[in-house]
């Protein structure tokens, strides 16, 4: 099992940046050229860290979900 954060930004997106702190959860780097967007996909495992542990889960989604959210405003500018 593993959480899972998507995000999709419009356009062929080769100038944004990851942010170091997500490096290690990065995937993916899709382009759906249908709907004109770049997708870019951050995972993480439920290891022994996370596993059984709600408060820890929620802490990684709220914490990436920043980072990421972040990432696309950074793209806008």
């Amino acid at each position: 099992m593993s959480l899972y954060i998507e995000r999709a930004l419009k356009g062929k997106r080769t100038d944004v940046k990851i942010p170091r702190e997500l490096k290690k959860s990065y995937k993916k780097h899709l382009s759906w050229h249908g709907g004109g967007e770049t997708g870019f996909v951050f995972e993480q495992p439920v290891d022994k860290k996370l596993n059984g542990n709600a408060e820890a889960m929620r802490l990684w989604f709220h914490e990436t979900s920043k980072l990421v959210l972040e990432m696309g405003r950074q793209s806008e500018k």
